[in-house]
């Protein structure tokens, strides 16, 4: 074990013997145990972080990794699932690192349209509205709106959209039929 793990987990050791209900020291330890290659101690913090605070996304995650490591990836994904229903992000889905594996797997993907299809719909508008290909990025930014997206006002400026919105006359109809209210504000 490192020297600044074997300081982590004093701290974090410490700061339960403070106060046992702090989910974050746990959700932390738990984590310096994954780091360290001690499975069972790294899933008992963890979990007690989520007993603690059902709601704790960092915790979950952090048992998804464990999962992972041991092979045990559909519970990996349950835990993914109810990170999502706790707030996590596709962002954060999808830059994490240590998420890695779990974006290999074709479940991964049915998850994520699960519940952000709009946001992956939206992603692929402004990259096809980015290279050129108009048909494809008002076909994809139909298939957002038509699966919740709701940012009006983004899509008024998000640069990616330029080309898209330069067809005003295409660009008004999504609009009007998507969002009436803002449309009408918009002709005063």
């Amino acid at each position: 074990m490192t020297t600044r793990y074997a300081e982590a987990e004093s701290a974090f050791k410490k700061s339960i013997a403070l106060d046992s209900t702090f989910p974050n020291a746990r959700k932390h330890l738990g984590m310096v145990y994954f780091k360290t290659y001690r499975p069972d101690k790294a899933r008992q913090n963890l979990l007690k972080a989520i007993e603690l605070y059902p709601d704790y996304v960092g915790a979950m995650l952090g048992m998804a990794y464990l999962l992972t490591a041991e092979g045990k990836r559909s519970d990996a994904l349950s835990y993914i699932e109810q990170a999502i229903g706790k707030g996590a992000t596709l962002e954060q889905l999808v830059k994490d690192q240590d998420l890695v594996t779990l974006r290999t797997l074709p479940e991964w993907d049915v998850l994520m349209k699960k519940y952000f299809s709009d946001q992956i719909y939206y992603n692929l508008a402004c990259e096809h509205s980015l290279k050129g290909e108009l048909d494809k990025g008002f076909e994809f930014l139909q298939l957002s709106l038509s699966n919740g997206w709701k940012d009006y006002d983004w899509m008024q400026q998000d640069t990616d959209l330029i080309s898209l919105r330069a067809h005003e006359k295409r660009w008004q109809e999504i609009m009007k039929k998507y969002f009436p209210d803002q449309f009408k504000e918009k002709l005063k």
